[in-house]
């Protein structure tokens, strides 16, 4: 089979990060006087083990399959499945390292089923409930949009689909201590390099979302368009570019290039995540909007798509 039937690659562009809401607290614990009451903590837990924080989860409820039989005049309605939904989870930087591995795994290929659990906690960390999972594929992985001008916090998420849930109350006395979250990192401390391309002025880069999808009987990866914004000033190279491979067809493997887009540290000296793109090709470019007399800087947006990713981190 070739290569594009193996790895599909389409981006979506979602915007993920909430700025002062700390790491692994629900945001309605912010500002409440009676913490104990109000303030939430989730925890991931994988084969046992708790990987650490988590910002937020949604889904994961067990859901009846209504049937209706009979005719207009006499009908009724029972179930006739269940279906479990999915879990969407927010997960700030740093990775949990077992979390890491999970994606690693699932970008390589190697679409592995996990067991674990969703820990709801309180403010001092007695466990509310737990939202236990079984055979979860890894489906889903949102990357934070990037913004030069942004301050909220670097936040990923991702999905699980499990084949079965299971929500149970926290035992009684049940503790968990894990270590205070790190302060994340923020979107603003991006750094992007594609060969032979400009990329230091690079203003923004939105998110990049890899979905698993099933083609005739097989997984593959399925991986959206990664968009650029960068000061009219750097677009020469990349109209060049677009020119030769897009409007003269010159557009073979050995015409794509490759890249990395790393979450860099708070101070931009460690490299938190790096993310590799792979047989990268120009699509289109735009311009934004200007007005007669405006004083903003003239921006221009460069589609590229990817035909797979690799992560590299902590």
């Amino acid at each position: 089979m070739s290569r594009s039937h193996l790895m599909i690659v389409t981006f979506a562009v979602v915007t993920l990060g909430s700025a002062g809401v700390a790491p692994g607290t629900s945001a309605a614990a912010v500002g409440g006087k009676d913490r104990g009451f109000v303030a939430a903590r989730f925890a991931l837990e994988i084969g046992g083990v708790v990987t650490g924080w988590i910002d937020s989860v949604e889904g994961g409820g067990a859901v009846g399959e209504e049937v209706t039989t009979g005719n207009a005049g006499d009908s009724k309605k029972h179930i006739g499945g269940t279906r479990f939904e999915d879990i969407d989870i927010g997960i700030a930087t740093p990775i949990p390292p077992a979390v890491l591995a999970w994606m690693k795994d699932t970008l390589a290929g190697n679409f592995r089923r996990q067991s674990g659990a969703v820990v709801t906690t309180d403010y001092e960390g007695r466990v509310v409930e737990r939202l236990e999972f079984t055979d979860a594929l890894l489906t889903e992985i949102v990357f934070p949009s990037f913004d030069a001008a942004s301050r909220e916090f670097a936040t990923l998420s991702i999905r699980l689909s499990p084949e079965r849930t299971r929500l149970r109350k926290g035992s009684s006395g049940a503790r968990l201590e894990l270590p205070r979250p790190v302060r994340p990192a923020l979107r603003s401390t991006f750094r992007l390099t594609i060969d032979r391309l400009p990329t230091a002025r690079v203003a923004a880069v939105e998110g990049l979302a890899v979905k698993l999808k099933v083609i005739e009987s097989e997984v593959g990866a399925e991986v959206s368009n990664l968009v650029v914004r960068l000061a009219l000033t750097d677009a020469a190279p990349y109209a060049d570019w677009l020119e030769d491979f897009v409007v003269n067809g010159n557009n073979s493997d050995d015409r794509e290039r490759s890249g990395t887009l790393d979450l860099m540290s708070a101070e931009g000296t460690r490299t938190l995540l790096s993310i590799g793109l792979h047989h990268i090709g120009i699509v289109r470019m735009t311009s934004d909007r200007r007005d007669s007399g405006s004083e903003s800087v003239p921006r221009v947006a460069a589609e590229l798509y990817c035909e797979s990713i690799s992560l590299a981190g902590n």
